[in-house]
């Protein structure tokens, strides 16, 4: 993949990871997760500008393996591979986490196993797209 394409995949699944963040964190999950968390974990206004280059990396990340996994160039192609890495990816964190620190509830590691699962789904869905454009 050349440069041009890998940094269009890579803004474009960005902006994916941005959008599905908001929508599912902060809109139908934050009651949810502000009770399971530990008190005083969120911050009252975060850094955004931080926030959309963690994700930009997060998804130069997902573009790179997505480029070299081999057949990653449709919409549904990139989906599955994108569920299946962040799934994996999410899981360990979350179990990782919640075995030596105090931030979360049990109840919370599923949950945000699966929005993780869908969120790099989503924009493995967009990587395969650009990437299968010719």
């Amino acid at each position: 993949m050349d440069a041009k394409k890998f940094s269009v995949a890579t803004i474009a699944a960005g902006v994916t990871l941005v959008v599905t963040g908001g929508v599912l964190y902060d809109l139908l999950l934050a009651d949810f997760m502000e009770a399971n968390s530990a008190p005083g974990l969120m911050k009252e206004q975060p850094n955004f500008a931080l926030l959309v280059i963690g994700e930009v990396f997060i998804a130069a990340f997902l573009t790179l393996i997505l480029s070299r996994w081999q057949g990653v160039d449709t919409f549904v192609k990139g989906l599955k591979a994108g569920a299946i890495l962040g799934f994996l990816f999410a899981l360990g964190i979350n179990l990782e986490l919640y075995a030596v620190m105090n931030l979360m509830q049990a109840v919370t590691i599923p949950v945000d196993t699966l929005v993780n699962a869908v969120r790099m789904g989503l924009a493995g869905g967009v990587i395969g797209v650009v990437i299968g454009r010719n």
